[in-house]
């Protein structure tokens, strides 16, 4: 953030995943990093569709404490008629936060259980090959280029293990040969998939 600062870089803090935590460390938002310091030169998205699974519903929200900045986004939103909020959105995530605690925590233990069991199982059938460790959010990257020559992990997943999934280069040429699973569904699925992956490379 120091950096950021020195060099009048704005932050950009995609937030959306902030109530999937996983590990023992804490989120903390990037408006509160050293005490706030750095909060004016901070933007953050967020929106409560992955804690709460309320895609579509269009309560989105962008929280920006610098006056000036906040002024500037109002005008730009405006310019793009993008200034329109759903009632639906809006009731679905007060709901959310004010009621979902205790499903939120049955959502987490379900994610856990489907890591630990996709972890042990591939790391037992599948000894050279990596699954990411898993702090936050319910998407786990698995690093498959010990079994699958890259060029040939298309075909792999979407022919061969006839799996849907995000791809590692989605998010930057260094995770190449790897995929991203979600891991927020019914453990039957969790275990389908690691057992189509196991089944196809073996």
């Amino acid at each position: 953030m120091e950096v950021c600062r020195r060099h009048d870089v704005l932050v950009i803090s995609d937030e959306i995943h902030q109530d999937i935590i996983l590990g023992e460390k804490p989120f903390v938002p990037a408006a509160i990093v050293s005490g706030g310091k750095y909060r004016d030169m901070v933007i953050t998205l967020n929106s409560a569709s992955k804690t709460f699974n309320l895609a579509t519903l269009l309560h989105s929200h962008i929280i920006i404490t610098n006056d000036e900045l906040r002024k500037t986004y109002d005008r730009f939103a405006s310019a793009l008629n993008r200034t329109e909020v759903s009632i639906m959105g809006m009731i679905a995530a007060k709901a959310g936060y004010a009621y979902g605690e205790e499903w939120l925590g049955h959502v987490l233990d379900v994610v856990r259980d489907n890591y630990q069991y996709l972890k042990e199982e591939m790391n037992k059938q599948l000894p050279e090959l990596t699954v990411c460790a898993l702090e936050g959010t319910y998407l786990v990257m698995i690093d498959l280029r010990s079994y699958v020559d890259t060029e040939q992990l298309l075909e792999f997943v979407q022919k061969q293990c006839r799996l849907a999934v995000d791809y590692g280069e989605w998010f930057g040429e260094a995770y190449k040969g790897f995929i991203r699973l979600n891991l927020a569904t019914n453990p039957d699925y969790v275990k389908q998939a690691v057992e189509r992956i196991i089944t196809q490379i073996n």
